[in-house]
């Protein structure tokens, strides 16, 4: 991945994941964030579907990606906290972009 920082991100969402499918009784395996991080580095050339969808314009899949894990967690009583910022930023861009879309520019 090339960034320590950034790995330990991407492993702490995978746990909330686990932790989430787990309150929906799924077990994924502990092994699933390093096989999700080494299945990643085939993908060097692929543009993400959501990047893909932000620079067409189109809704982003936060809600499916992000927020069904914050809901599943908070529903159990429990806290995704990466989740929850990566759920809260890129439903602050999608609205942005609802926004720019729309035309609307703040004034009156």
């Amino acid at each position: 991945m090339g960034s320590a920082s950034l790995e330990a991100i991407v492993r702490g969402c995978i746990e909330e994941v686990r932790d989430a499918a787990r309150c929906r009784g799924i077990d994924l395996p502990p092994s699933t964030a390093q096989e999700t991080l080494s299945f990643s580095t085939t993908l060097r050339n692929v543009t993400p579907s959501m990047l893909q969808d932000l620079e067409a314009g189109k809704p982003l899949e936060h809600e499916a990606l992000n927020g069904v894990v914050v809901k599943i967690l908070q529903q159990s009583g429990k806290r995704a906290p990466i989740n929850e910022i990566l759920y809260a930023a890129l439903k602050h861009i999608d609205q942005g972009l609802r926004v720019k879309q729309s035309g609307f520019n703040g004034s009156p």
